[in-house]
């Protein structure tokens, strides 16, 4: 009771007085301003009514309460899907783009500066950066096919791949930096720094590592084999087949051709031209030995599978016995 007695006096009157009350009859009582029920009932909903708005405008800024119809994305878009059939993702990707279609770019400004380039594919860091309108163009690593402007046809795997590629078509690079440096059309280079040099060479084939490394110039080549025709520079219309096979070639750009064939064959060829070494080792120390022709061997004889002949010397029209 007293415990009820308590909170009858924190409300502002007793629970016994209440219930003294229950037996006689109610009379209705009028409020006026000045009463203090009056005066809290005012209060209580003044403060309801400036908690409700507030309310209500948090709700408003929540996202997944706006409702608004989403607008069209601008031209281009910053990253994701739009018009076009173009797919970019990354911080600038296809940023420029206009008018290309077909274009997908992933990475930190890939196709940057296409505006009408169409069906390329760029992948990695500034990958394809400056291209706006080479087409059909594949670059995979960061600054792969980076300072294309308008080549085309092109696929460069591999950081820094056909990187200073501006105008070249048909060129394929795979590996880092295979065809760093080229400019021209229709080389291929797979591997390591394969025709890392290569400027203004058409037409070279280089596979294996560092294979027609120092090659600028030099045009119809084909190396086929690790550090095979590494030095070469200007020198054409050689083919190297094999591991070392005319590594240091250099030969006269206005001479003739080598073949090489074999590990090792024609490795320390620097000058010599018109040369033609088949087998392991073949003329491994040729430095600038003439026309090589396959000398006559019995069987299980040990003498070296080709020889080499002077220019002037004469040639037998029969083997001797």
């Amino acid at each position: 009771m007293i415990f009820l007695d308590t909170l009858g006096i924190f409300f502002g009157k007793s629970v016994a007085a209440e219930n003294s009350t229950q037996t006689q009859t109610k009379k209705p009582k009028i409020l006026t301003k000045k009463d203090p029920n009056m005066k809290q009932s005012i209060k209580l909903k003044t403060t309801t009514l400036l908690v409700i708005p507030l309310v209500l405008a948090c709700f408003a800024l929540l996202p997944r309460a706006q409702a608004a119809t989403p607008e069209l994305l601008p031209a281009p878009a910053p990253d994701g899907f739009y018009n076009g059939f173009n797919t970019a993702e990354g911080f600038n990707a296809l940023f420029s783009l206009t008018s290309g279609t077909f274009n997908t770019a992933l990475g930190f400004k890939a196709l940057r500066a296409d505006t009408s380039g169409g069906s390329n594919t760029a992948v990695g860091a500034q990958a394809l950066l400056h291209n706006n309108l080479g087409g059909y163009n594949t670059a995979v690593g960061e600054n792969a096919l980076v300072f294309n402007t308008g080549g085309s046809f092109n696929m460069a795997l591999g950081q820094g791949a056909l990187a200073s590629n501006l105008i070249g078509n048909n060129n394929t690079a795979m590996g880092f930096q295979a065809l760093n440096h080229n400019t021209v059309d229709d080389n291929t280079a797979v591997g390591f720094s394969a025709l890392f040099s290569n400027t203004t060479g058409d037409d070279n084939t280089a596979t294996g590592i560092v294979a027609l490394n120092s090659n600028t110039i030099g045009f119809n080549n084909t190396a086929l084999g690790g550090q095979s025709l590494q030095t070469n520079t200007e020198s054409g219309n050689n083919t190297a087949v094999g591991w070392n096979a005319l590594q240091f070639s250099d030969a006269d750009p206005t001479g003739d051709p080598s073949t090489a064939v074999g590990s090792f064959a024609l490795q320390h060829n620097t000058i010599g031209e018109r040369n033609n070494a088949f087998g392991f080792k073949a003329l491994q120390t040729n430095i600038d030995g003439g026309v090589i022709r396959p000398s006559v061997m019995k069987r299980g004889s040990t003498l070296p599978a080709v020889m080499a002949i002077p220019l002037s010397a004469k040639v037998p029209a029969k083997p001797p016995l």
